[in-house]
């Protein structure tokens, strides 16, 4: 569970992207960063726009879906290149550092932007970039990661948020987001959360570690204005909460049957009434 960069990392994160920085927060939440060990996503409508790599010798390979990344975008010419890789559907462009500026312009995030447009995606995805998107700039609320898994762990959370206690104190708060009609509503998704709480809580030091380190550095790129604090402290108390979208007669039967199974589990209901 690494969530944040060694000291090498993070200063060449800090150093050689931060005119990228720039365009993410210039994006109004649809471009979506998140750190991982070695690497890091930018995210758009729920889709891996790019996958950054720090290469020992000072260039990057940067990873992006051949679906996306067509020719008309990027050109083999100059100094980077890329290979595509036999064994998936995704090309890796090896970029000098010098050449990232070029590389990742707008103008070909833009690109990248309207290509992702045209594939098709799941509504949950679609969900989750909304509440990402629509909750941005809290102090009392950040959404901190997304398809949250680790090693050994086959669970993945959909969203992990920091909820504030007081000050620059906050606690995990996992959110699972569903459709109404999504028939795991009927119980399979108390389960889950149960599960998913409960390893949390049994490697409580990791994650904490992880998610203050990747809070503080995320901070350092000035993304996001708030929460407004340089740092944070995370706490013991790990809370879950459904989010139910959509399709309302179906979800009113199916909450209250997740609610009879799982006593206390908290939902939130969007409806789309006129």
């Amino acid at each position: 569970m690494n969530r944040y960069f060694n000291k090498k990392h993070l200063k060449r994160f800090r150093n050689d992207f931060e005119f990228l920085f720039k365009t993410i927060k210039g994006s109004n939440g649809e471009l979506i960063l998140q750190l991982r060990d070695k690497y890091f996503n930018i995210y758009y409508r729920g889709n891996s726009l790019a996958k950054i790599t720090f290469n020992s010798n000072d260039n990057y390979e940067i990873s992006i879906h051949e679906k996306f990344a067509t020719e008309k975008i990027f050109s083999s010419q100059g100094s980077f290149y890329h290979v595509r890789n036999s064994n998936n559907a995704y090309r890796k462009f090896i970029v000098e550092r010098k050449y990232l500026r070029r590389f990742l312009a707008k103008q070909n995030i833009d690109r990248l932007r309207r290509n992702i447009e045209k594939v098709n995606y799941g509504e949950e995805i679609t969900v989750e970039q909304m509440l990402i998107t629509d909750n941005m700039n809290r102090d009392d609320l950040f959404i901190i990661d997304r398809q949250v898994s680790e090693p050994g762990y086959r669970g993945k959370l959909d969203l992990l948020a920091l909820k504030r206690i007081s000050g620059n104190r906050y606690h995990f708060l996992i959110l699972e987001v569903k459709l109404g009609k999504n028939k795991e509503l009927k119980g399979d998704v108390g389960e889950q959360l149960r599960g998913y709480v409960d390893h949390i809580q049994n490697n409580f030091g990791v994650w904490k570690q992880s998610y203050e380190l990747c809070y503080e550095q995320l901070k350092q790129t000035r993304i996001f204005d708030k929460p407004s604090h340089p740092n944070i402290i995370i706490e013991g108390e790990v809370q879950e909460l459904v989010v139910v979208v959509g399709y309302s007669q179906m979800a009113s039967a199916y909450i209250e049957e997740l609610k009879e199974n799982h006593k206390g589990i908290q939902v939130k209901q969007f409806k789309y009434h006129i």
